[in-house]
């Protein structure tokens, strides 16, 4: 039987600092993810905490991989495998034992701590130090390094989904399916009403999460801002299911209200979104949309519901010269974006 012990953080890591800080307004965003870009790690709560790919400008300081990095003044915790540089406000954990394995893990655990620093109160560094976490613990009263990896190998990986397998694994491509460079500025945009953009609009049709058939096959879509709006598996029912490709407006839920999402297959909608059809939505022109569409997520924000908006909403598209959207530029776009190989 396996015996765990708390282990201090201030204990277990030989090298605690605080990184030296970039301004983002200083730094030239990557228009390709190559072996030369550079991870720009912020305190953001998405994407490992990487706001944007960079150009190496021959920083001073790069962070190089094998490191956590954590946001002091957000709780924010990750692993970070490549070299980086950093934000304003970033803690960084080094140690001789750390890998990938035994890093999530850590991170993991040290994440569960995030709900005590809210309210202005600060992650800082000697409460990092202090912070306390509960491992694996061998004969020698050192954290079982073994036998956490067994944990991360044998109870984590397997049930990850799909596409973080195949990250983890490293089989997740940085490619784009295109090798053309196109640029927003090369086409001409206008402003179209959603309902011109959509043949049909359906409501979702789950009214509660109780009356979700059970199984696990299934999506189920709510009121929710990231991972593309799912909030949990379920099973089928043909008089509750919604079809795919789709763009997903949601319309009610505090945090969530005025954002899109797009969804490529057959799910179980919630109530609170509307879903649009169109003839020229597929996964890319979908996508396109949806980044669209979340920058009118400002306008609904105390209480205001987009429901009744979402027709009459206008967003800026590229068009063509015949006055229509350009779908085709659309999809050409998305399909250059570093990563569209694993779409």
């Amino acid at each position: 039987m396996t015996n765990w012990k708390y282990f201090e953080i201030g204990k277990l890591f030989n090298q605690i600092y605080k990184a030296s800080a970039y301004n983002a307004q200083d730094l030239i965003s990557s228009s390709a993810v190559n072996s030369d870009a550079i991870m720009y790690i912020t305190r953001t709560d998405t994407n490992n905490g990487c706001k944007e790919f960079v150009q190496n400008e021959n920083f001073t300081q790069i962070e190089q991989g094998n490191a956590i990095t954590i946001g002091d003044t957000t709780a924010t915790v990750y692993y970070q495998r490549e070299r980086f540089i950093c934000g304003d406000h970033i803690v960084i954990l080094r140690a001789p034992f750390l890998n990938e394995m035994r890093g999530i893990f850590i991170v993991a655990l040290l994440n569960k701590e995030r709900f005590r620093y809210n309210y202005g109160r600060s992650f800082k560094m000697d409460i990092i130090k202090k912070t306390r976490i509960l491992l694996p613990s061998a004969d020698d009263n050192k954290p079982d390094w073994n036998c956490i990896e067994c944990i991360v190998k044998q109870n984590i990986i397997p049930i990850l989904p799909s596409k973080s397998r195949e990250v983890w694994n490293g089989k997740y491509t940085k490619k784009s399916i295109s090798s053309t460079h196109i640029s927003l500025d090369s086409v001409k945009w206008d402003w179209f009403r959603v309902s011109d953009l959509f043949h049909t609009f359906e409501r979702g049709k789950i009214h509660s999460q109780y009356s979700l058939p059970s199984g696990n096959e299934y999506f189920y879509v709510g009121a929710k801002k990231d991972s593309n709006g799912v909030m949990t598996r379920c099973g089928y029912d043909e008089n509750l299911a919604s079809k795919g490709n789709c763009v997903i407006f949601i319309c009610n839920g505090e945090g969530s209200v005025g954002y899109s999402n797009y969804m490529d297959r057959d799910f179980m909608a919630s109530g609170d979104l509307i879903l649009g059809y169109g003839w020229h939505i597929n996964r890319y022109t979908g996508l396109f949309l949806s980044t669209i569409l979340d920058k009118e997520r400002p306008k609904y924000s105390f209480g205001r519901k987009y429901g009744k908006y979402v027709k009459e909403t206008k967003i800026l598209l590229p068009t063509t010269n015949d006055g229509l959207p350009d779908w085709q530029f659309m999809e050409d776009y998305i399909k250059s974006l570093p990563y569209s190989a694993n779409l």
